[in-house]
């Protein structure tokens, strides 16, 4: 009998602390996606992105891609080449020239790109929705959802 009760507290210790270890996990995950918001509100508090004489709409889309994509606008209009921001830039050239009609020229002097730039990153992702990526295709969703656009 004495057996059967110190096997049912090691079983119960050992959930215990599995279910201790999971927590611990959750939460760890909870901070990191809470210090990443902060930090991304901390910069546009500080350093606002808008300029003088710059379109309202594609700083909406900015925004919309910004919030979507969890990216900071900065990084965005910067030159870095990290996959995650590169493909908010290329959600961003995508939905300015498919959803608000600005042509390649106007759409590479706010990002300070080339046309070409611009032409690349619309196929690029083009080419994304087309063969489905999961992570491509829900940004594009939330950005529709965040600009309410309507799907056709």
């Amino acid at each position: 009998m004495e057996d059967i009760k110190e096997i049912n507290y090691l079983e119960r210790y050992l959930n215990t602390k599995q279910k201790h270890r999971n927590l611990l996990f959750k939460y760890e995950l909870m901070v990191m996606k809470y210090e990443k918001e902060i930090a991304r509100l901390k910069y546009l508090l500080t350093k606002p992105v808008r300029k003088q004489n710059e379109d309202i709409q594609l700083m909406t889309v900015l925004e919309a891609v910004s919030s979507s994509t969890e990216i900071i606008p900065h990084d965005i209009l910067g030159r870095n080449r990290q996959r995650n921001i590169s493909v908010a830039r290329h959600l961003f050239c995508y939905m300015a020239y498919t959803h608000y009609g600005y042509c390649l020229t106007e759409i590479g002097r706010f990002l300070v790109k080339d046309h070409s730039t611009v032409i690349n990153s619309v196929k690029k992702y083009e080419g994304f929705l087309d063969f489905k990526y999961k992570e491509e295709v829900k940004y594009y969703e939330q950005c529709k959802r965040i600009l309410s656009i309507d799907t056709q």
